[in-house]
């Protein structure tokens, strides 16, 4: 070890963690949102589908399949932007 040396590996050197390996937390974030966006936006298709037996209000609206096609775009976009497997 080297003078000076803490003994831990340079940022940016061969074993650092801040290596080619690393997987941005925005691609797990856009994984999330993409597959909650698929489950509310499920939810609110079948929500459509098979009315509730009582009344909402503002059911009309239909906020889960609003809400759910924003979720699933936005996921799909980070999870692209931010892709492993995307060149830089």
């Amino acid at each position: 070890m080297q003078a000076g040396s803490t003994g831990s590996p340079q940022a940016g050197s061969a074993g650092s963690p801040r290596g080619h390996g690393r997987i941005s937390i925005w691609f797990f974030i856009g994984v999330l949102l993409l597959l909650y966006g698929v489950l509310i936006l499920g939810a609110g298709l079948y929500e459509l589908a098979v009315p509730p037996a009582r009344h909402v209000v503002l059911g009309n609206l239909h906020a889960g399949i609003w809400w759910g096609a924003l979720l699933v775009v936005l996921g799909g976009l980070y999870s692209y932007r931010f892709s492993p497997r995307r060149p830089r």
